[in-house]
């Protein structure tokens, strides 16, 4: 059984760095997608 969540975002709900280059941010979101998969597979 799925339970609906509302859409809004609250502030502090994830860790994104906003002052961070945008090249390192594509970096970070790439290690925190294989650790996503990781812990998906596993």
């Amino acid at each position: 059984m799925a339970t609906m969540t509302s859409s809004t975002r609250r502030t502090g709900d994830h860790f994104e760095p906003t002052d961070v280059d945008p090249q390192v941010q594509r970096r970070l979101r790439g290690y925190l997608e294989q650790i996503d998969y990781t812990a998906y597979a596993s």
